[in-house]
């Protein structure tokens, strides 16, 4: 068994909700466990190098996310208390 067919599993599901938990943990492990042998494959590199883009564009959409909700929550709270006041 190789890898390419776990990465290629990981990179497409890392960011799905159904996935997301046990695929972080999976790639964690495999990446800990493999890394030394990173570069001995043009297709293991290309998935993990997949893979490493598709969270760092999970991680930045849920920042943007956070960001929103506190800028949502200002509003609110604004809302309220302007009824309050009138």
């Amino acid at each position: 068994m190789t890898l390419e067919p776990v990465l290629s599993f990981l990179a497409r599901h890392v960011t799905d909700p159904r996935f997301g938990q046990v695929a972080a943990d999976v790639a964690t492990v495999v990446l800990d466990i493999y890394s030394a042998n990173l570069g001995h494959s043009p297709l293991v590199d290309e998935l993990v190098a997949k893979l490493v883009t598709r969270v760092e564009r999970e991680l930045a959409f849920q920042r943007e996310l956070v960001k929103l909700k506190g800028a949502l929550e200002m509003t609110v709270a604004q809302a309220a208390m302007t009824q309050l006041t009138a």
